[in-house]
């Protein structure tokens, strides 16, 4: 009896979690113009996540793997930039944002794959500056050993996918 409650219990997990939704604790949401949103559920709370791929890169280093730039929802008004370059970067300044006329020096993270801003308020101008105009932006980052990279993202569609998130983000 116990063996065909946990036959049971298997076959509906299989039948109503589909892979491509759940990955650990992250769901996908929806495809916004070039964005793609994501849900991480923690502790009764859930965070968004637009991630955006690069469409272009000029990277004088070889071994940067799936770059990715990532606009976190922490609630009303709330946001979070960060750089995951998933190899490791050079720890003092190696990673800077261009947008249009300005540039944002991001803090490299102590594992040294990600970059992250280092207030809200720089959250806020670079989105501002995003969603100012059209314009392609991009991450001049270092790798550990020195070598140096650009990477190019597209600034279309950010206003929809916060539009998007402020929507369906704020309730778990």
């Amino acid at each position: 009896m116990r063996f065909l409650k946990l036959i049971l219990l298997l076959c509906y997990c299989i039948l109503h979690i589909r892979p491509s939704e759940a990955v650990g604790k992250f769901f996908d949401l929806a495809e916004v113009k070039n964005w793609r949103i994501i849900a991480e559920i923690e502790e009764e709370k859930k965070i968004c996540h637009a991630i955006m791929t690069p469409y272009r890169d000029r990277l004088l280093y070889g071994d940067i793997n799936d770059p990715k730039f990532v606009v976190s929802y922490k609630g009303h008004l709330a946001y979070s930039i960060s750089f995951s370059a998933s190899t490791r970067l050079a720890h003092s300044k190696s990673v800077t944002l261009f947008v249009n006329d300005s540039q944002y020096t991001l803090k490299v993270n102590k594992h040294g794959k990600n970059a992250i801003t280092y207030s809200a308020d720089q959250d806020v101008d670079i989105i501002n500056d995003i969603i100012s105009g059209p314009y392609p932006f991009k991450i001049r980052s270092k790798g550990a050993a020195g070598e140096l990279g650009f990477i190019y993202f597209s600034s279309i569609g950010l206003q929809e996918a916060i539009s998007y998130m402020e929507k369906n983000c704020s309730k778990l």
